[in-house]
């Protein structure tokens, strides 16, 4: 989760649901009062794979954007997260859903571009090698 912010504080990651009901006080009893969806401290999501679960990672950039360096920092969390085995894991895949139920991809200008270039090369390809050969 990269929170707009130039540092992330403990509510940040422990999340705020002023609407539950509380035992007590919130501030003095806050065992009973977190980790829980119907908790007044609900702390953030988890995901689980390989049968591991991994805790939200909560990070900060002054935009609210993703940075290289946030990249790096989710992809070292999550691999310190995981004790997987390397070999059984041969490819990965990052996407980003950009406010809606749709993932983006490589979904890029630059390589939109790339890709409609070598497209287009190939059909040329495919009807030269039709004149020649007669493919049809």
């Amino acid at each position: 989760m990269i929170i707009a912010a130039t540092q992330v504080t403990a509510k940040d990651i422990i999340g705020l649901q002023p609407w539950a009901e509380t035992i007590g006080d919130p501030e003095l009893d806050f065992e009973e009062n977190s980790h829980g969806l119907d908790k007044y401290y609900p702390y953030d999501p988890t995901c689980s794979i390989f049968s591991k679960t991994i805790p939200t990672f909560v990070t900060c950039s002054e935009s609210g954007s993703i940075t290289s360096n946030i990249l790096m920092d989710v992809l070292k969390h999550i691999d310190h997260s995981i004790d997987w085995d390397q070999s059984e894991v041969n490819h990965s895949c990052i996407g980003v859903p950009y406010g809606t139920n749709l993932w983006q991809v490589g979904d890029s200008t630059q390589q939109n571009g790339v890709y409609k270039s070598w497209l287009t090369l190939e059909k040329k390809l495919l009807l030269e090698k039709d004149s020649k050969g007669g493919l049809t």
